[in-house]
């Protein structure tokens, strides 16, 4: 480390989640895995417990991000949620209390918003905050109510357009067809 200024404009980390083959269960609580942690430099390193970095490595990661601007890592695994300042873990949110022991399957991110898929198809939008006396991180859960009438989640996306917004009439008109009368394979 050079402390040159460009050096912030690369990740510190590289995470792979690894699930085991083979494992014999199908059940949700019996999925094996881990993560491993590998520290940018010249080389690609793998870190060690002595390194204290303090990743969730116990198990698979579904996404890890920069939030806060690039000051924090956070790191979703099927059991909660870690934010990190560096390879230090700030604080933990653990699905077993906040959820009823559902599991994470899929996530998303758009600073500072976290979008978690439960596997009870369940969709929880997290907001990454900074506390105005502290200046420490929380994430604040806001409640969506979806409606079930037509099935569960399966899939999302944050997305931030960078198309103004344009007022559209309350009618809509029917565009004429406009299907090809051949198709030619």
């Amino acid at each position: 480390n050079n402390n040159n200024e460009d050096d912030n404009f690369f990740h510190a980390y590289l995470l792979i989640s690894l699930i085991e083959e083979n494992s014999g269960s199908t059940t949700r609580n019996d999925v094996k895995g881990s993560t491993i942690v590998l520290e940018a430099g010249e080389e690609l390193l793998q870190v060690s417990a002595e390194d204290a970095v303090e990743f969730y490595t116990e198990g698979p990661t579904i996404l890890a991000t920069n939030m806060g601007i690039n000051r924090f890592i956070v790191q979703i695994f099927p059991l909660g949620i870690r934010v990190l300042e560096g390879a230090r873990n700030t604080f933990e949110i653990s699905v077993e209390t906040e959820h009823n022991s559902l599991k994470i399957t899929k996530a998303e991110c758009y600073d500072p918003y976290l979008l978690l898929l439960l596997e009870d198809g369940s969709v929880v939008l997290y907001e990454l905050q900074l506390s105005s006396s502290t200046n420490q991180p929380k994430l604040v859960k806001h409640n969506l109510l979806l409606p079930r009438q037509h099935g569960v989640a399966m899939a999302f996306c944050l997305y931030a357009s960078s198309i103004p917004k344009i007022k559209i009439n309350s009618t809509f008109k029917q565009r004429p067809s406009t299907q090809p009368k051949e198709v030619i394979f």
